[in-house]
């Protein structure tokens, strides 16, 4: 039996690599798309959306370890990601609602 990825999503080095529309585990049959964001930044903890058409990551671009989301779509080569925490804390472990309408993550604020 063979085992069937839908969508796969992982970071190297400082690049942001999206592959979309997986339909086996043969390289040579993988459709792969790549996203070049940033250089010199961090990136990690990517998750799809429920709904697949959106990724959740944490992001040093813009200063600080902040909660971004990215269009998956790969079309706007990352200049759609958009921030979505602010202020002095470091952010992480991002995880989307079963619904996909809320972002939950771990916060290193202190006097909440």
């Amino acid at each position: 039996m063979v085992a069937l990825i839908a969508r796969l999503v992982f970071i190297f080095n400082t690049l942001f690599l999206l592959l979309l529309g997986v339909r086996g585990i043969r390289a040579d049959e993988f459709p792969l798309k790549q996203v070049k964001l940033f250089t010199w930044v961090v990136d990690y903890e990517p998750f799809w959306s429920p709904d697949g058409k959106q990724i959740v990551l944490i992001s040093s671009r813009h200063g600080g370890m902040k909660v971004h989301v990215l269009d998956a779509s790969g079309s706007n080569n990352g200049s759609q990601m958009r921030q979505i925490t602010f202020g002095e804390a470091e952010d992480d472990s991002p995880a989307w609602s079963p619904d996909g309408r809320k972002i939950a993550f771990v916060s290193a604020c202190e006097g909440v």
